[in-house]
């Protein structure tokens, strides 16, 4: 073995998306963290005798125990070379490895294995020429037509009769109008109770100087919704189109990421309507394993359309600016103060990449 290098590695080859990799560690690697767990140790254990911190370390050793101490070696030093050989092999990998010990003894090389899945080659088609042709499609300007405005308008006062008049009270709910005494709000606005059309109301509701001015921004706020969703649906086809034609193995670890974001929303929801997820499961029939099973063909599409936005953003070189990351960074983090920086940065940069190869198959020539 080389005397500078910290381990010796042997790589096998690409299976099913994942890469295992053999590694030998001598023992000078392990036994270097050996200091500072038995340190660690000394401040937390109490010795009837002795002070914290001044332990002698043969008793010490004896109340850890021997393999709990290797075992805490073995760990620190797997966690400390495991990313050291990621980078030095330029590996592109995903997410946590599976390590199997495959030796392991006092005073001899540490062994293991890691079982590890990799970003996957992706070929794309040519996917401008397939954005041209879609984008280049003409449409007709969308148009709010009187029933649309007047039911948009219908319910903006049916919302502020709803939480002027019933804010206090609880929601009702179709099976228990009410509880414990506790008087609720209807779930159907009486129209008595709606608030007049007119200047003095549409000024609650915003900088708007009368019924017209209101009338006028609430046209051009419908219209926008309506140029979104045609936006979108471009962009959907876009997609689709290129779906198609990109060959790309999905790595199960990304299919699995997806499945579980979708049962984290839905659990979200069923939270948020004041209801039991046991109990909806129980109502719709449904096990969670159930539910993966019925979404994993859109879990695998959305993962598989993730990895051709990166691909795209990757070969045009769509990222955002520091300075659009920080801005986005910090604007996140204001609202959700407990959330990992470093995943709130992950999130927010693949987000305004998605938005600029969005962008940029739009403009397509």
């Amino acid at each position: 073995m080389n005397a500078e290098k910290k381990y010796n590695i042997k790589i096998g080859d690409i299976k099913e998306g994942k890469i295992e990799i053999e590694v030998e560690i001598p023992w000078k690697e392990v036994e270097k963290h050996k200091k500072a767990i038995v340190g660690e140790y000394s401040e937390k254990i109490e010795v009837s005798g002795f002070r914290k911190g001044r332990v002698p370390e043969n008793i010490l050793l004896n109340k850890i125990g021997k393999m709990r101490l290797l075992n805490e070696m073995v760990e620190r030093t797997i966690q400390k070379i495991y990313p050291e050989i990621v980078l030095e092999n330029k590996m592109d990998v995903i997410g946590r490895p599976t390590v199997s010990i495959t030796k392991l003894a006092e005073n001899n090389p540490l062994c293991f294995k890691a079982v590890t899945s990799v970003m996957p080659k992706i070929e794309l088609p040519d996917y401008k020429e397939k954005a041209k042709k879609i984008m280049a499609k003409k449409e007709e300007e969308p148009t709010v037509t009187d029933s649309e405005f007047e039911e948009t308008l219908l319910g903006i006062r049916k919302q502020w009769a709803l939480y002027d008049h019933f804010a206090p009270l609880e929601v009702a709910d179709a099976e228990h109008p009410t509880s414990n005494g506790v008087k609720k709000r209807p779930l159907e606005i009486d129209d008595k109770i709606l608030p007049e059309f007119n200047d003095e109301f549409v000024k609650k509701l915003g900088n708007f100087e009368n019924v017209e001015d209101f009338k006028s921004k609430l046209k051009e706020n419908i219209l926008n919704e309506k140029r979104l969703r045609n936006r979108d649906k471009k962009r959907a086809e876009v997609i689709e189109e290129i779906l198609k034609e990109t060959k790309i193995d999905v790595p199960e670890i990304l299919t699995e990421s997806e499945l579980e974001k979708m049962l984290l929303h839905l659990k979200t929801d069923i939270e948020n309507a004041k209801i039991d997820f046991k109990t909806y499961l129980i109502k719709s029939g449904k096990t969670e394993e159930k539910l993966r099973e019925e979404w994993r063909p859109s879990a695998e599409k959305k993962a598989k359309t993730q990895l051709i936005l990166n691909g795209m953003a990757l070969k045009e070189n769509l990222y955002p600016n520091k300075e659009e990351l920080k801005k986005e960074v910090d604007h996140l983090l204001e609202h959700y103060k407990s959330a990992d920086p470093e995943r709130v940065k992950i999130y927010v940069e693949t987000v305004l990449a998605n938005e600029k190869v969005m962008q940029y198959l739009e403009n397509a020539k």
